[in-house]
């Protein structure tokens, strides 16, 4: 079945990966571009060990994260 996100715009999507070394990707997606923005993040997060994500919303279309109540980046979506 096709994925979600092939069917909808997605102005803010966080990614985490594992396989290769921990990192945060984060992009947004368009139907017509695919995915745009994209930034890549040494990621914080340990596999099996508890977070506390905070995604707090600002202006510009920007979301600002937070992990383990530490400040880590703002992204600005590129689809609306």
């Amino acid at each position: 079945m096709e994925g979600t996100y092939l069917r909808a715009d997605e102005p803010f999507r966080f990614e985490s990966h594992h396989q290769i070394r921990p990192q945060i990707v984060l992009d947004s997606w368009s139907k017509s571009r695919g995915s745009v923005g994209v930034k890549y993040l040494r990621s914080p997060l340990n596999i099996g060990q508890p977070i506390i994500l905070k995604f707090v919303a600002a202006p510009k279309n920007t979301t600002t994260i937070y992990i383990n109540n530490r400040w880590s980046t703002s992204y600005a979506a590129e689809v609306l």
